[in-house]
C-alpha cells in the first residue's frame, strides 16, 4: 500500500472519487458533505482523535474577543474544508453569518501570509498547523470552535471506497486495524513521537512538545453514529447539503473492524 498526503479535504475527496486513492483520513464533517453529495465510500471506522479548529489572529489585532468579529475576513485553505465548515458553525453561533466575510486562501501557508499581510484578519486552522508561530508568539488564539458544537460530535473517521471493500474486504480491515495501532503507538510512546516531529517537520523541541501533548487517537475505532447525525444536521442548517439526499447513517457505515 501507498501514502498520498492532501493539502486538506478537498483533494482528498475529489481522489477518492476519482479511484485514486481507496482508503482515507479526515475530517468527518468534510467526509459526510462529500457522501451526502454521492462520493462512493463509506465510514469504517473513527479515530478517536480530537481536532480542534481555532480563530487566530496576529498578536497585535485589534480583534480581543468573539464580539469583534463583526466586518472581519475570515481565512481558511478552501471552501468546502473542515476549517470553512467549523468557521460557518462558530460564526452562526455567534450570530455573525451577514456580519463575516469568508475567504478561501489556497493552504495553510497562504492563510498565514494573507493574515500577516493584513489580507485577512482571522486565520481557521488547527493547533497542528500553527504550533510553530504560536510558540513564537507571532499569533494568537481568539476563540476554539469546539466550543460552539453542537452535542455529541465526530472529529475525525477513517474511509474507504464501497468498490475497495467489496472486492478487499480483509485487507481494508487489516489497513485500518494497522492505522488505529500506529496511531495508539504515537499517543503512549510520546517521547517517540516528540522525536519524530523534529526529524520529520524540522520543529525545535519545545513545539515538537507542545503538539505531542495534544495528539488523542484511540484504538477502538468504534463509530457513533448519533454523532454523525449531528454533523450531518448541522450541514443541513448551514445549507450544505440537501435534506432529500441525506441518507440513513445504517447505510453510511460499515464498522469493518467490529
Amino acid at each position: 500500500m501507498s501514502w498520498f498526503p492532501f493539502d486538506g479535504a478537498v483533494g482528498l475527496n475529489r481522489a477518492a472519487a476519482a479511484g485514486a486513492v481507496d482508503l482515507g483520513f479526515q475530517a468527518t464533517i468534510s467526509a459526510l458533505a462529500a457522501i451526502v453529495r454521492g462520493l462512493p465510500v463509506l465510514v469504517i471506522a473513527e479515530s478517536g482523535s480530537r481536532q480542534d479548529f481555532y480563530f487566530y489572529v496576529k498578536t497585535g489585532s485589534p480583534i480581543r474577543e468573539p464580539r469583534d468579529l463583526r466586518g472581519a475576513k475570515i481565512g481558511f485553505s478552501s471552501f468546502g474544508g473542515a476549517a470553512h465548515n467549523f468557521a460557518q458553525l462558530a460564526i452562526k453561533a455567534l450570530g455573525l453569518e451577514r456580519d463575516v466575510k469568508f475567504l478561501a486562501t489556497g493552504g495553510v501557508s497562504h492563510s498565514l501570509a494573507a493574515l500577516k499581510t493584513g489580507v485577512i484578519d482571522i486565520h481557521s486552522s488547527t493547533f497542528f498547523s500553527n504550533a510553530p508561530l504560536l510558540v513564537k508568539g507571532d499569533i494568537r488564539t481568539l476563540l476554539n470552535t469546539r466550543d460552539y458544537l453542537p452535542g455529541e460530535w465526530s472529529d475525525n473517521l477513517i474511509m474507504a471506497r464501497r468498490d475497495f471493500i467489496d472486492k478487499s474486504r480483509e485487507l481494508t480491515k487489516r489497513a485500518t486495524q494497522a492505522f488505529l495501532a500506529a496511531a495508539d503507538y504515537v499517543v503512549t510512546n510520546r517521547s517517540w513521537s516528540v522525536e519524530r516531529l523534529k526529524t520529520y517537520h524540522n520543529f525545535d523541541q519545545e513545539t515538537a512538545l507542545a503538539i505531542a501533548q495534544v495528539i488523542t487517537f484511540s484504538k477502538e475505532g468504534k463509530v457513533n453514529k448519533r454523532a454523525l447525525e449531528n454533523v450531518i444536521k448541522f450541514l443541513l442548517e448551514t445549507g450544505q447539503v440537501e435534506k432529500e439526499k441525506v441518507p440513513s447513517m445504517d447505510t453510511v457505515v460499515l464498522e469493518i473492524i467490529s
